[in-house]
């Protein structure tokens, strides 16, 4: 029971000294912004696979829980981090979840505008970008500036491994819900209740979010019975919008007759047969024993992984990001 006051009031604190807004946000400041901001503390951590700098907005309260002299802070609205105020590096933790193992980045308490480096340590379990530097030579150095916290939204996120691949996902493989979705998911998760189930519909498919836990949740297909990990994200102000306004094929898919463009969210998946669909829509298509294309009955096969590191990089050639090309099936 104290634990979990402890945990609700650290919540509290955490909202209320940062005005509402949840998690950290990567990238650099306008010119003019980032320049009125030199000089200021700004707490942050660094990506594992890459050492891009993410600044934590809940800085303010890092910062006053490291004045006060406590040993850690939680953070449950960042993946449930916890931060370690260890000399001479700090550290964060964020639990396992699933598949998940437990993952660790190296945290900086800097200032804007400073210049710090980051060592590959393949010695490490996992292997990652760290301040530490390693006992002998380093085959990797990165250069990284320490820029200002910047304005970020709630956002939630699937991802398109499952299994054991998930312990192997980077960014790249997790993906954002729209809006009136998220919106959906981040009201469930504000009332605490692991019992709480949201109900969502894309294309053909109709998924349940449910067993919150932390900053986690589960995605159920209710047709095919699949399961992916669901989490609570933060997003730069402006992004979301912009996704929605990169180049889609204008065009619908056969399965769901939506427009690709009214949906910008929902990945695409085109055949060999160069027809295309919303990869959800398709999933249903290939649960089937002899999967055909739907317009031209040309038989489809999918792409089978050997291994959980596999399976990452067929999702990342299967599941559309970014400049939202569709992906490739056999």
């Amino acid at each position: 029971a104290e634990a979990a006051e402890k945990a609700s009031a650290e919540k509290a604190a955490v909202t209320s000294a940062n005005t509402g807004l949840v998690g950290g946000a990567r990238g650099s400041a306008s010119t003019s912004h980032g320049e009125s901001l030199l000089g200021t503390i700004v707490w942050g951590s660094f990506e594992r696979n890459t050492g891009d700098w993410a600044p934590f907005d809940e800085t303010d309260a890092i910062e006053a829980a490291y004045q006060q002299g406590r040993r850690s802070i939680f953070l449950p609205t960042c993946f449930d981090a916890t931060v370690y105020f260890e000399r001479p590096f700090c550290y964060q933790t964020t639990p396992p979840v699933g598949a998940k193992p437990m993952g660790i980045r190296s945290v900086l308490r800097g200032v804007v505008g400073q210049r710090v480096q980051l060592y590959w340590r393949p010695d490490m379990q996992p292997a990652a970008f760290r301040l530490e530097p390693p006992n002998l030579f380093a085959e990797r150095v990165v250069d990284v500036e320490i820029t200002p916290r910047l304005e970020v939204a709630t956002i939630w996120q699937w991802c398109d491994l499952t299994g054991e691949a998930v312990a192997f996902a980077i960014e790249q493989n997790w993906h954002n819900y729209c809006s009136s979705d998220s919106h959906l998911i981040e009201s469930a998760w504000a009332q605490g209740r692991t019992s709480t189930v949201v109900s969502l519909f894309a294309g053909l498919t109709e998924y349940e979010i449910r067993d919150f836990r932390g900053a986690y949740a589960t995605q159920y297909n209710l047709r095919t019975g699949a399961e992916r990990l669901v989490r609570r994200a933060r997003l730069l102000q402006g992004n979301d919008a912009a996704l929605a306004e990169t180049m889609l094929p204008d065009e619908i898919c056969s399965l769901c007759a939506e427009r690709f463009v009214d949906n910008p969210h929902w990945p695409i998946s085109t055949t060999h047969c160069k027809h295309m669909f919303h990869a959800t829509c398709l999933e249903h298509v290939m649960k089937e024993p002899s999967p055909r294309c739907p317009i031209c009955r040309q038989s489809i096969q999918r792409y089978q992984s050997s291994s959980p590191q596999e399976e990452r990089r067929s999702s990342l050639r299967r599941w559309s990001r970014g400049s939202r090309r569709p992906s490739q099936l056999m």
